[in-house]
């Protein structure tokens, strides 16, 4: 009788113990580096920065409204959907997500964006990316 007694609390002491111990499952993975290819769903300025270079005014944008069309340099109305998912996924400490232009050095650890506006797959695309 005296281990019944003593084994009678353990169901409530794991239940409690299971309870209180971080979950590594409920832990999403972090990421030190990112690396975006793409077209202007993608691009966070990199095709803006490229006609900065080149000494080249960007075309107004399309939009007659009085809202802001294009967010610094992006083919949206603010950031795009890769700079989100940065933010989520990043360390700590982890450096923001960055336009390729801005920063042809890389690092080890970097989020780096290759995305061009306009990119495409035909034969003779001159759209560089």
């Amino acid at each position: 009788m005296t281990l019944v007694r003593l084994l009678r609390p353990l169901p409530a002491v794991l239940l409690l113990v299971s309870l209180l111990a971080p979950s590594a499952a409920a832990q999403s993975p972090t990421y030190d580096s990112f690396y975006v290819f793409g077209d202007s769903l993608a691009d966070n300025g990199n095709v803006w920065l490229t006609s900065k270079l080149l000494h080249v005014t960007p075309a107004p944008p399309p939009s007659q409204s009085p809202n802001r069309t294009y967010f610094d340099g992006r083919f949206s109305n603010g950031p795009v959907a890769f700079e989100y998912l940065w933010e989520r996924v990043r360390k700590r400490g982890a450096p923001a997500l960055v336009p390729y232009i801005s920063s042809p050095v890389l690092g080890h650890k970097s989020a780096v964006n290759f995305a061009f506006g306009g990119t495409g797959t035909p034969l003779l695309d001159q759209t560089p990316g």
